[in-house]
């Protein structure tokens, strides 16, 4: 019996979806489709049929050369039906069943390299037909490994561009041009390759250019936070790209801070994109609190009805060498006082983006934060 795995079973349910309605337009196709040799499954009935019997003493009487010749000459009888085969339904299945045949002839494992040559290359042929390109690089190599053609290396080259992997396409080319150095297709296909593959390396160069850079800035950012005695830890909340999250430095050499506020009483957040070194609280604050938000409809988040604090060791530092000052969970803020002292408070480590907490003085657990 056959092992049917899950792309087997899916492979002969579309098979059969084609047959169902082919004999819906064709009902005199039963006969043949009830031939063994077009049998899409190996099951019982199958088995058990007189005339499948006879063909299987034919093709599978032999060593592994033998039948693997058979299922390769059957094979190629149905792909050259299937290539003659004006209506495009049936030369699919006609198609499928030529794969099934060479299928099967490359399962013997014969040790004839020119019969595993031909039956690879008619699977490079079909797979390139249906557009199956890392297929079709896998019979393409497998080939190639029992006898070089340009026409191989062709359809090698054909896959790589089709996956856009252009060096390897460029190799397959010269494979090519190497064996028929007046493969005019292949020249074309190098030409393409060549093209985008220059445009890669370009593309790859400026990346690399502008993650130097980059890091080159990370670098100059951590140095100067170190040289104003701040603590660096690992990052504890994750922004979207898009919100602009970025640390910087402008050109007066003041730091900006990306902030994040939270208001534990609700389980609600504020972002603030920039808030620079020597901006107080009170100025920064006043702006976002404003407004009643959503879901402070009385408005009790006001700036003179909230105190600010900042939890102290959330994380640890990145430097192995600054160690982490015990004390109190909750550290409260001076509403007037400038960000820049708070970061630098010995028992503040800044989880990168720093993290403060809002808190409305009428809060009920108000005291948690203060005990």
């Amino acid at each position: 019996m056959e092992k049917i795995t899950e792309e087997r079973k899916k492979e002969i349910k579309e098979i059969q979806k084609v047959r169902d309605e082919l004999l819906e337009e064709d009902p005199e196709l039963q006969d043949f489709f009830s031939h063994p040799l077009n049998s899409i499954q190996i099951t019982p009935e199958l088995l058990a049929n007189p005339a499948y019997q006879g063909i299987q003493s034919l093709i599978y009487d032999g060593e592994p050369e033998e039948i693997a010749q058979n299922f390769l000459k059957a094979g190629k009888e149905r792909l050259k039906e299937a290539t003659e085969e004006q209506d495009p339904k049936k030369s699919a299945l006609k198609l499928a069943n030529a794969m099934n045949c060479f299928t099967k002839g490359i399962a013997e494992e014969c040790k004839d390299k020119e019969i595993n040559y031909e039956l690879h290359l008619l699977m490079a042929r079909c797979e390139f037909q249906q557009k199956n390109y890392g297929k079709l690089k896998e019979h393409v190599d497998q080939a190639l490994k029992n006898k070089e053609t340009a026409q191989l290396y062709y359809y090698g080259a054909i896959s790589r561009l089709n996956t856009e992997k252009w060096d390897d396409c460029v190799e397959y080319c010269k494979g090519c041009l190497k064996i028929e150095d007046s493969h005019e297709k292949c020249r074309e296909l190098m030409k393409i390759a060549l093209v985008k593959q220059m445009k890669e390396k370009k593309k790859m160069e400026e990346m690399a250019l502008i993650n130097k850079l980059e890091n080159e800035k990370m670098q100059k950012l951590y140095y100067l936070i170190k040289s104003y005695g701040i603590k660096i830890g690992s990052k504890l909340h994750f922004l979207p790209e898009d919100i602009g999250a970025n640390l910087y430095i402008d050109e007066y050499n003041i730091l900006h801070f990306p902030v994040i506020i939270l208001y534990d009483e609700f389980m609600q957040c504020d972002f603030i994109q920039d808030f620079g070194m020597n901006t107080t609280f009170r100025e920064q604050l006043s702006q976002v609190l404003s407004q009643p938000a959503p879901w402070d409809p009385e408005h009790r988040y006001k700036i003179d009805a909230v105190d600010v604090f900042y939890e102290t060791n959330i994380t640890a530092p990145l430097d192995a060498d600054e160690k982490i000052v015990e004390g109190d969970k909750y550290v409260k803020v001076d509403l007037d006082s400038e960000l820049l002292p708070v970061l630098q408070d010995e028992k503040h480590v800044v989880p990168q983006y720093p993290i403060f907490v809002v808190v409305a003085k009428d809060f009920k657990d108000y005291a948690k934060y203060t005990s």
